[in-house]
């Protein structure tokens, strides 16, 4: 499948806990959209998709189980290959959905938590039918093994704070992690990532962090440091 250089499709993926009211990457696609637009891009389409299902009409009394039952299946989709996994589905026939063969360019995933999963199983199912998939952004999500063909691909990305983020540290660490993995500094825990409220003593935001970070590898520049920062 042959992707046309004059557009991009960036596609977010959520993880679990969410509602789709929160509007988690709405600012980090409104900033993306603008930097594309300045760059003199002629089509760029964006997607946030929730492979793990949202809290949104949920009652009360079964949120908990609710949630459970997501961390549960992410879990179980950490040790499974892409095509027997529920987010990588999940994730997969929403982009194919989404996706325009014809002018849709090059696709650019960005997963936060257990989207992060969702998003490299998808990547793997992606590649597999020729859909050109350059990049692969792991937002605080957990260390799991990357297969050869995506290693170069995917960027992993956690907070660089005194004790880290623990979600990135609760699978595997010592088999074929991400080639790239990146410690950011940002203000507050697992949730902040893009938080446009977080600011540094430098009045930073983490979703500027986060959108310079990432538009930096997304043009394949991979040069915009902070402080704290390190790979």
């Amino acid at each position: 499948m042959r992707a046309s250089e004059s557009s991009v499709s960036v596609y977010f993926a959520a993880g679990i806990s969410m509602m789709r009211t929160s509007k988690m990457f709405h600012d980090a696609m409104n900033d993306i959209e603008r930097r594309y637009r300045e760059k003199g891009l002629q089509t760029v389409r964006f997607g946030c998709f929730y492979p793990y299902g949202t809290m949104d009409e949920v009652p009360l009394s079964k949120q908990r189980r609710f949630i459970a039952k997501q961390v549960l299946t992410v879990g179980m989709d950490i040790y499974r290959q892409a095509a027997h996994t529920i987010g990588g589905q999940t994730l997969f026939q929403d982009i194919r959905k989404a996706y325009d063969p014809v002018n849709g360019g090059g696709i650019v995933l960005i997963g936060h938590s257990g989207g992060g999963i969702a998003s490299y199983k998808a990547a793997q199912l992606l590649n597999r039918i020729g859909y050109p998939v350059r990049r692969v952004f792991m937002i605080g999500s957990p260390e799991i093994p990357i297969c050869r063909d995506c290693r170069d691909k995917v960027l992993a990305v956690e907070h660089s704070g005194r004790w880290g983020d623990w979600i990135s540290r609760c699978a595997f660490h010592w088999f074929r992690p991400a080639k790239i993995r990146v410690r950011l500094p940002i203000r507050g825990g697992h949730p902040h990532y893009f938080c446009s409220k977080s600011k540094d003593e430098n009045n930073v935001t983490n979703m500027q962090k986060m959108t310079d970070f990432l538009w930096s590898w997304m043009q394949g520049e991979e040069s915009v440091t902070y402080s704290g920062a390190n790979t």
